[in-house]
């Protein structure tokens, strides 16, 4: 998976600091506003509150525009673990039209493929498997051309091409990994969100009393969404993580 400048924290420590960064912000357009109007009494907020309104309502479509890019994504990897399950295991039940010894071989190969498949989850383990894997392929690739040659009939292509299905889904299933929340695409939303909230802060300081918990619940509201953002574009590192459940079940069927 590729790296993004916020890989290296913690999910947990990527929300209280966001938290914290949003509050300070607030509080520093607080205090800014109220020093403004020390020094220029007269002066009204100038349409402050429709400006902060305006900033929210941007924000909203930005978030909104992130969340469904960033679901979208998790949705993609969902559904191709589901396909590359499926997909193998086709091309294991199809490998008994092959004759002995290479039957044996490409099933054996194949119980071995999945789980290497599980192993990569841990990313101290991502490079070996996908080394394995690409062996895996190039074995049962192999052994397909020379039974192709050997007996070209029809049962013997439709192994082939689900064994061939099987090795574009492993390739479809890393690119959609590799495929990430751009990073100016997060840096634009905690800028715009930083400006709001100093915004919103600033505009509180123009009030007679300002609602402390409802500007404390929507800075809290706001790192939730970019903290989702976040959850959503790690895939199998955060709380919200892809479900292998299908290569599980698979590989229980394969080994009873």
């Amino acid at each position: 998976m590729t790296n993004q400048p916020l890989d290296a924290q913690p999910l947990w420590a990527i929300y209280f600091l966001t938290v914290l960064l949003l509050l300070a912000i607030m509080e520093a357009g607080y205090r800014l506003s109220r020093f403004m109007q020390r020094k220029s009494p007269v002066k009204s907020d100038a349409g402050l509150g429709t400006i902060s309104g305006a900033s929210l309502a941007l924000l909203s479509f930005l978030l909104a525009y992130a969340v469904s890019f960033a679901a979208n994504i998790f949705n993609e990897r969902r559904q191709l673990v589901i396909q590359q399950a499926e997909a193998i295991g086709t091309t294991y039940l199809r490998a008994g039209y092959l004759d002995e010894p290479y039957r044996t071989e490409a099933r054996g190969l194949l119980r071995e493929y999945v789980d290497v498949l599980l192993s990569a989850i841990d990313p101290a383990k991502l490079e070996t498997a996908m080394s394995r894997m690409g062996q895996i392929h190039n074995a049962l690739w192999k052994s397909a051309e020379s039974i192709a040659r050997q007996n070209p009939v029809a049962t013997i292509s439709l192994y082939i091409t689900s064994l061939n299905e099987t090795i574009d889904l492993y390739t479809e299933r890393l690119n959609a990994v590799l495929i990430r929340v751009p990073p100016t695409v997060l840096l634009v939303l905690y800028i715009v969100a930083f400006f709001t909230i100093f915004l919103v802060g600033m505009n509180s300081g123009y009030l007679e009393n300002r609602n402390l918990i409802a500007l404390v619940i929507l800075v809290l509201i706001l790192s939730v969404v970019l903290f989702i953002i976040v959850d959503l574009d790690r895939s199998q590192q955060g709380f919200l993580k892809v479900s292998q459940q299908a290569i599980i079940d698979l590989q229980r069927e394969l080994n009873p």
